[in-house]
Protein backbone atom coordinates (compact mmCIF):
# COMPACT_ATOMS: atom_id res chain seq x y z
CA UNK A 1 0.00 0.00 0.00
CA UNK A 2 2.83 2.38 0.86
CA UNK A 3 4.26 2.23 -2.65
CA UNK A 4 0.96 2.28 -4.53
CA UNK A 5 0.78 5.32 -6.86
CA UNK A 6 -1.61 8.02 -5.66
CA UNK A 7 -4.25 9.65 -7.82
CA UNK A 8 -2.85 13.16 -8.29
CA UNK A 9 -5.78 14.30 -10.43
CA UNK A 10 -7.58 15.30 -7.22
CA UNK A 11 -4.97 18.03 -6.68
CA UNK A 12 -5.11 19.73 -10.08
CA UNK A 13 -5.34 23.48 -10.55
CA UNK A 14 -6.48 25.51 -8.67
CA UNK A 15 -5.83 23.13 -5.75
CA UNK A 16 -2.19 22.66 -6.84
CA UNK A 17 -1.53 26.42 -6.83
CA UNK A 18 -3.29 26.93 -3.48
CA UNK A 19 -1.27 24.11 -1.89
CA UNK A 20 1.97 25.46 -3.38
CA UNK A 21 1.41 28.97 -2.02
CA UNK A 22 0.25 27.55 1.32
CA UNK A 23 3.48 25.54 1.53
CA UNK A 24 5.57 28.70 1.01
CA UNK A 25 3.55 30.46 3.71
CA UNK A 26 4.14 27.60 6.15
CA UNK A 27 7.90 27.80 5.49
CA UNK A 28 7.92 31.51 6.29
CA UNK A 29 5.91 30.99 9.50
CA UNK A 30 8.16 28.12 10.50
CA UNK A 31 11.25 30.30 10.20
CA UNK A 32 9.60 33.39 11.70
CA UNK A 33 8.52 31.69 14.91
CA UNK A 34 11.10 28.91 15.28
CA UNK A 35 14.33 30.26 13.76
CA UNK A 36 16.17 29.94 17.10
CA UNK A 37 14.78 26.48 17.84
CA UNK A 38 16.33 23.08 17.25
CA UNK A 39 13.77 22.26 14.53
CA UNK A 40 15.08 25.06 12.29
CA UNK A 41 18.70 24.08 12.92
CA UNK A 42 17.78 20.54 11.88
CA UNK A 43 15.92 21.66 8.74
CA UNK A 44 18.76 23.94 7.61
CA UNK A 45 21.50 21.38 8.21
CA UNK A 46 23.50 20.31 5.11
CA UNK A 47 23.22 16.68 6.24
CA UNK A 48 19.41 16.71 5.86
CA UNK A 49 19.54 18.31 2.40
CA UNK A 50 22.19 15.86 1.19
CA UNK A 51 20.48 12.79 2.64
CA UNK A 52 17.03 13.66 1.27
CA UNK A 53 18.42 14.48 -2.18
CA UNK A 54 20.35 11.17 -2.30
CA UNK A 55 17.22 9.21 -1.34
CA UNK A 56 15.16 11.06 -3.99
CA UNK A 57 17.80 10.31 -6.64
CA UNK A 58 17.82 6.65 -5.57
CA UNK A 59 14.04 6.38 -5.87
CA UNK A 60 14.11 7.99 -9.32
CA UNK A 61 16.79 5.52 -10.39
CA UNK A 62 14.67 2.63 -9.12
CA UNK A 63 11.70 4.07 -10.97
CA UNK A 64 13.65 3.89 -14.22
CA UNK A 65 14.73 0.31 -13.49
CA UNK A 66 11.37 -1.02 -12.33
CA UNK A 67 9.20 1.09 -14.64
CA UNK A 68 6.74 2.15 -11.93
CA UNK A 69 5.61 5.61 -10.89
CA UNK A 70 7.46 5.98 -7.60
CA UNK A 71 7.16 9.77 -7.82
CA UNK A 72 3.44 9.40 -7.02
CA UNK A 73 4.00 7.28 -3.90
CA UNK A 74 3.84 8.45 -0.27
CA UNK A 75 7.58 7.89 0.48
CA UNK A 76 8.68 9.98 -2.51
CA UNK A 77 6.22 12.78 -1.71
CA UNK A 78 7.43 12.88 1.92
CA UNK A 79 11.09 13.01 0.81
CA UNK A 80 10.36 15.74 -1.73
CA UNK A 81 8.52 17.82 0.87
CA UNK A 82 11.37 17.33 3.32
CA UNK A 83 13.95 18.42 0.74
CA UNK A 84 11.89 21.47 -0.28
CA UNK A 85 11.35 22.40 3.38
CA UNK A 86 15.09 22.23 4.04
CA UNK A 87 15.90 24.24 0.92
CA UNK A 88 13.11 26.77 1.54
CA UNK A 89 13.93 27.44 5.20
CA UNK A 90 17.65 27.70 4.35
CA UNK A 91 16.88 30.27 1.64
CA UNK A 92 14.66 32.33 3.95
CA UNK A 93 17.34 32.18 6.63
CA UNK A 94 19.98 33.51 4.24
CA UNK A 95 17.65 36.28 3.04
CA UNK A 96 17.11 37.29 6.67
CA UNK A 97 20.70 37.18 7.86
CA UNK A 98 22.98 37.57 4.84
CA UNK A 99 21.22 38.37 1.55
CA UNK A 100 24.00 37.86 -1.03
CA UNK A 101 22.62 38.05 -4.59
CA UNK A 102 24.52 35.10 -6.03
CA UNK A 103 23.51 32.80 -3.20
CA UNK A 104 19.89 33.93 -3.33
CA UNK A 105 19.61 33.40 -7.10
CA UNK A 106 21.03 29.89 -6.76
CA UNK A 107 18.81 28.84 -3.89
CA UNK A 108 15.63 30.57 -5.01
CA UNK A 109 16.18 29.19 -8.52
CA UNK A 110 16.67 25.65 -7.26
CA UNK A 111 13.64 26.00 -4.99
CA UNK A 112 11.45 27.18 -7.90
CA UNK A 113 12.57 24.24 -10.04
CA UNK A 114 11.70 21.67 -7.36
CA UNK A 115 8.56 23.55 -6.23
CA UNK A 116 7.25 23.88 -9.80
CA UNK A 117 7.91 20.23 -10.63
CA UNK A 118 6.34 18.97 -7.40
CA UNK A 119 3.18 21.06 -7.24
CA UNK A 120 2.84 21.08 -11.03
CA UNK A 121 2.84 17.27 -11.24
CA UNK A 122 -0.98 16.96 -10.90
CA UNK A 123 -1.46 19.36 -13.86
CA UNK A 124 1.02 17.57 -16.13
CA UNK A 125 -0.13 14.93 -18.55
CA UNK A 126 1.18 13.16 -21.63
CA UNK A 127 -1.13 11.27 -23.94
CA UNK A 128 -1.47 9.98 -27.50
CA UNK A 129 -4.22 10.40 -30.05
CA UNK A 130 -4.87 9.00 -33.51
CA UNK A 131 -6.11 11.43 -36.17
CA UNK A 132 -7.28 10.25 -39.58
CA UNK A 133 -7.13 12.30 -42.76
CA UNK A 134 -9.98 14.78 -43.13
CA UNK A 135 -11.46 13.76 -39.79
CA UNK A 136 -11.70 15.64 -36.49
CA UNK A 137 -10.55 14.22 -33.19
CA UNK A 138 -10.58 15.62 -29.64
CA UNK A 139 -9.93 12.56 -27.45
CA UNK A 140 -6.44 11.58 -26.31
CA UNK A 141 -5.48 8.43 -24.39
CA UNK A 142 -3.01 8.06 -21.53
CA UNK A 143 -0.64 5.09 -21.13
CA UNK A 144 -3.30 3.22 -19.13
CA UNK A 145 -5.88 4.02 -21.84
CA UNK A 146 -7.67 6.64 -19.78
CA UNK A 147 -9.57 9.06 -22.03
CA UNK A 148 -8.50 12.70 -21.87
CA UNK A 149 -10.75 15.15 -23.75
CA UNK A 150 -9.02 18.16 -25.31
CA UNK A 151 -10.73 21.58 -25.33
CA UNK A 152 -10.72 21.63 -29.14
CA UNK A 153 -10.77 19.40 -32.22
CA UNK A 154 -7.72 18.49 -34.32
CA UNK A 155 -8.06 17.50 -37.95
CA UNK A 156 -5.43 16.15 -40.36
CA UNK A 157 -5.57 18.10 -43.61
CA UNK A 158 -2.51 16.55 -45.24
CA UNK A 159 0.35 14.16 -44.59
CA UNK A 160 3.62 13.78 -46.49
CA UNK A 161 6.62 11.46 -46.15
CA UNK A 162 10.08 12.45 -47.36
CA UNK A 163 12.49 9.69 -48.43
CA UNK A 164 16.21 9.53 -49.04
CA UNK A 165 17.51 8.89 -52.56
CA UNK A 166 16.95 5.14 -52.22
CA UNK A 167 13.20 5.89 -51.88
CA UNK A 168 12.99 3.35 -49.05
CA UNK A 169 14.47 5.02 -46.00
CA UNK A 170 12.23 7.64 -44.39
CA UNK A 171 13.94 11.00 -43.98
CA UNK A 172 11.11 13.01 -42.42
CA UNK A 173 7.33 13.12 -42.27
CA UNK A 174 5.07 16.15 -42.01
CA UNK A 175 1.51 16.58 -40.83
CA UNK A 176 -0.62 19.59 -41.64
CA UNK A 177 -3.01 20.01 -38.73
CA UNK A 178 -6.06 22.24 -38.56
CA UNK A 179 -6.82 23.37 -35.01
CA UNK A 180 -9.66 25.88 -34.69
CA UNK A 181 -8.99 27.19 -38.23
CA UNK A 182 -5.27 27.60 -37.47
CA UNK A 183 -2.91 25.57 -39.65
CA UNK A 184 0.18 23.96 -38.14
CA UNK A 185 2.83 22.13 -40.15
CA UNK A 186 4.48 19.76 -37.68
CA UNK A 187 7.18 17.13 -37.98
CA UNK A 188 9.54 15.28 -35.66
CA UNK A 189 11.17 17.77 -33.24
CA UNK A 190 8.92 20.56 -34.55
CA UNK A 191 5.71 20.46 -32.49
CA UNK A 192 2.69 22.72 -32.54
CA UNK A 193 1.65 24.71 -29.46
CA UNK A 194 -2.00 25.63 -29.07
CA UNK A 195 -3.75 26.88 -25.93
CA UNK A 196 -1.33 25.32 -23.46
CA UNK A 197 -0.83 22.00 -25.29
CA UNK A 198 2.30 20.87 -27.13
CA UNK A 199 1.40 18.54 -30.02
CA UNK A 200 4.21 16.32 -31.31
CA UNK A 201 4.45 14.04 -34.32
CA UNK A 202 4.83 10.54 -32.89
CA UNK A 203 4.07 7.93 -35.59
CA UNK A 204 2.00 7.34 -38.70
CA UNK A 205 0.23 4.70 -40.75
CA UNK A 206 3.16 3.10 -42.61
CA UNK A 207 0.94 1.02 -44.90
CA UNK A 208 -1.58 3.49 -46.30
CA UNK A 209 -0.59 6.83 -44.69
CA UNK A 210 -4.21 7.39 -43.68
CA UNK A 211 -3.60 8.51 -40.10
CA UNK A 212 -0.98 9.92 -37.75
CA UNK A 213 -0.31 9.33 -34.07
CA UNK A 214 0.18 12.55 -32.11
CA UNK A 215 1.67 12.99 -28.67
CA UNK A 216 -0.13 15.63 -26.61
CA UNK A 217 1.70 17.18 -23.66
CA UNK A 218 0.38 19.73 -21.19
CA UNK A 219 2.72 21.22 -18.58
CA UNK A 220 1.36 24.60 -17.38
CA UNK A 221 4.00 24.89 -14.62
CA UNK A 222 6.92 24.66 -17.04
CA UNK A 223 7.43 28.44 -17.01
CA UNK A 224 8.11 28.26 -13.24
CA UNK A 225 10.84 25.69 -13.86
CA UNK A 226 12.31 27.87 -16.65
CA UNK A 227 12.45 30.89 -14.31
CA UNK A 228 14.24 28.74 -11.76
CA UNK A 229 16.78 27.57 -14.34
CA UNK A 230 17.48 31.16 -15.43
CA UNK A 231 17.93 32.26 -11.80
CA UNK A 232 20.22 29.30 -11.17
CA UNK A 233 22.36 30.25 -14.16
CA UNK A 234 22.52 33.92 -13.09
CA UNK A 235 23.44 32.92 -9.55
CA UNK A 236 26.21 30.65 -10.79
CA UNK A 237 27.69 33.44 -12.92
CA UNK A 238 27.52 35.89 -10.03
CA UNK A 239 29.34 33.43 -7.77
CA UNK A 240 32.03 32.90 -10.41
CA UNK A 241 32.71 36.58 -11.04
CA UNK A 242 31.90 37.77 -7.53
CA UNK A 243 32.40 34.92 -5.06
CA UNK A 244 30.83 35.00 -1.64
Amino acid sequence: MLFNPLNLSLWRFPASLILGLLFIGILWLLFHYYRQKRICRFLTSPALAILSSILIALMLALEGIWGIDLYRTVPFIVLALLFMTSLGVTTIKRIYYNPRLGFLCNHVGLFLIVWGMFFGAPDYFQAHMVVYKNQKESIAYSENQQTIPLPYYISLDNFEVEYYDDMKTVRQYHSKLNIEDTIYDICVNKPAFHKGYHIYQSAYDRENENYVVLQVVRDPWLWVVYIGIVMLAIGSMLLIFKPL
